[in-house]
């Protein structure tokens, strides 16, 4: 493979994160002003700063109706754990794996930048509300990539951290994930990490009102990334015909009408991710 090549297929990855990063910022934009769309498309829920303004708001909620299929950008988030999936094997391809290097060189990128983030919203919390939003103990746990699961009030110090501990807990979990691969076949390892991500999330769901930050109940999602990145040149033969263009629309629509049933999202996100 020409180094031009590979190059062009890392652009292209990165322009499907950048992609998906877009749409996570339009879709947060969207709930802010609006409140959480929900994923019924026929359903809208009034909320957000909206709701605070006394006067008619019949225009505005007109124009909310054009916006509305912004809503759906948190299904950037799906793209993006498939592409951390796809990357994570990628640059690991053709060389000798050690999983201490790997984990080292990753969580060395990763940890400084998520700590001083970390302290600065602490710091921030403490300034402007007096408390941390957080308990030590959550604090610490969360210095390691650990995002408390079993709270009951709300988020915990800040609810735009249960994405980088989730990322965080794949990597950490990719050692094993590598070496549980190399042992199956690409349909094996895909069913084994379903199953995984399916009983985490049924498991979670009834206990932990925040299940979602676990990286089991994500865990397909970053598989099917793993398992493109290990057949690309086969995948991409099979994308570059025209005609795939109706079966892929078609998994798109069969994924996002299953995420109306909570039980089967860890099935549904990767489909339409």
């Amino acid at each position: 493979m020409s180094e031009a090549r590979m190059r062009a297929r890392i652009k292209a990855v990165d322009f499907a994160k950048g992609t998906a990063i877009l749409m996570i910022i339009i879709f947060h934009c969207y709930e802010a002003i609006f409140g959480w769309p929900g994923h019924d498309l026929c359903a809208f829920l009034r909320g957000g700063l909206i709701n605070s303004y006394p006067f008619s708001l019949d225009i505005i909620y007109n124009i909310r109706d054009l916006l509305k299929l912004t809503g759906l950008g948190y299904q950037g988030v799906s793209v993006f754990v498939v592409m951390a999936g796809f990357l994570a094997v990628w640059s690991t391809r053709g060389k000798e794996f050690n999983p201490y290097s790997y984990l080292g060189r990753r969580l060395h990128r990763i940890y400084p930048l998520y700590w001083i983030a970390l302290l600065g919203v602490v710091t921030f919390n403490l300034l402007v509300y007096g408390n941390a939003l957080a308990s030590p103990l959550d604090i610490f746990m969360m210095f390691f990539g650990y995002y408390p699961l079993l709270v009951t009030s709300g988020w915990v110090l800040n609810p735009s951290f249960w994405f980088i501990t989730l990322i965080i807990q794949l990597y950490i979990f990719f050692p094993i994930l590598r070496r549980l691969y190399a042992k199956l076949n690409n349909i094996g390892f895909l069913l084994v990490a379903g199953a995984i991500a399916y009983i985490s999330s049924r498991t979670l769901m009834y206990i932990a009102p925040l299940a979602g930050q676990f990286f089991g109940c994500w865990l397909l999602e970053f598989s099917f990334g793993m398992v493109m990145a290990s057949n690309f040149d086969r995948i991409n033969e099979i994308l570059s015909h025209t005609v795939m263009i109706i079966p892929l629309a078609l998994a798109y629509a069969a994924g996002f009408l299953l995420t109306a049933y909570p039980d089967l999202w860890p099935i549904a996100r990767p489909i339409y991710g």
